[in-house]
């Protein structure tokens, strides 16, 4: 059984400080500053030294703190703590305050905790998402899988990161393979807003044998035993994710007949902007 610890056994959690105010406080020299919003550009591949930077005099001033390659960086408060971005600093940065900070001790590997906080993420520890925000002791006091032997965190975390790379590299596929079959749509029909090759067009209903409809609402309270149900959420990347745990509800063989799906049948997302179809 995997051992469990908090957070704060094996780091030393804290937060960046406040920003420097002036436009003059930046420069092209110096220690980069990592901002909440620069967390996205740099999980994107984005260099820290490409960062605005603060040089020593500035640091002083301000009384900010030098963080070391290899703490672990994400957001606690505003909108940003709710992406579940986590990044390990690659050099020396200083940090802002809307951050929070894991300081490792010597028992925790750095390339482990980070796949840990991206499974186990600090995002559950919000509690009002209208208003986002972690304070230190809960991110020190958060139970998180904890093996005692670094050879085991360093073995765990090598998996996590061949797996992350194969995921990588199979989007990469997916997105080439997309601009392909774009490609050859666009010799097959030419550009569809032009319709330069004079294909009859017609209503879409038209080529329908029934009426295109909206599917049957129903309370969530309904939902437990009877018939599988198809929400937003049961697609991924155009498919029907994990059929055996579609949810259930009872429903009438009038409504079966009406709102059931058939083999052919075209579901098509009209609401909300979530990307599962």
């Amino acid at each position: 059984m995997l051992s469990k610890s908090p957070i704060g056994q094996f780091a030393k959690v804290g937060a960046g400080q406040g920003a420097p105010q002036r436009e003059t406080d930046f420069s092209m020299e110096g220690i980069p500053f990592i901002r909440a919003g620069h967390l996205e550009e740099l999980l994107n591949g984005k260099e820290e030294n490409d960062l605005p930077k603060v040089d020593s005099e500035i640091a002083k001033e301000y009384r900010l703190k030098l963080y070391q390659p290899n703490t672990i960086v994400f957001a606690k408060s505003g909108m940003s703590a709710l992406k579940g971005r986590i990044y390990k600093l690659k050099n020396p940065c200083f940090i802002v305050n809307h951050l929070a900070t894991l300081e490792l001790s010597e028992r925790a590997n750095p390339d482990y905790v980070l796949h840990l906080l991206r499974y186990f993420s600090p995002v559950k520890l919000i509690s009002d998402n209208a208003y986002p925000s972690l304070n230190l002791p809960k991110i020190e006091n958060f139970v998180v899988p904890f093996p005692e032997k670094l050879s085991d965190q360093l073995h765990i975390a090598n998996l996590l990161s061949k797996a992350e790379n194969l995921i990588s590299q199979r989007k990469q596929s997916i997105a080439l393979l997309d601009e392909f079959l774009k490609s050859t749509f666009l010799d097959m029909f030419g550009d569809p807003n032009k319709n330069s090759k004079e294909w009859r067009i017609d209503k879409l209903k038209n080529q329908f044998h029934s009426e295109p409809q909206n599917g049957l609402y129903k309370p969530s309270t309904e939902y437990g035993e009877g018939t599988r149900i198809l929400r937003i959420d049961s697609f991924y990347n155009g498919k029907v994710y994990r059929i055996d745990k579609l949810k259930r509800l009872k429903v009438t063989k009038e409504e079966i007949e009406k709102y059931g799906l058939f083999e052919n049948d075209i579901v098509i997302n009209r609401v909300n902007s979530r990307e599962y179809l």
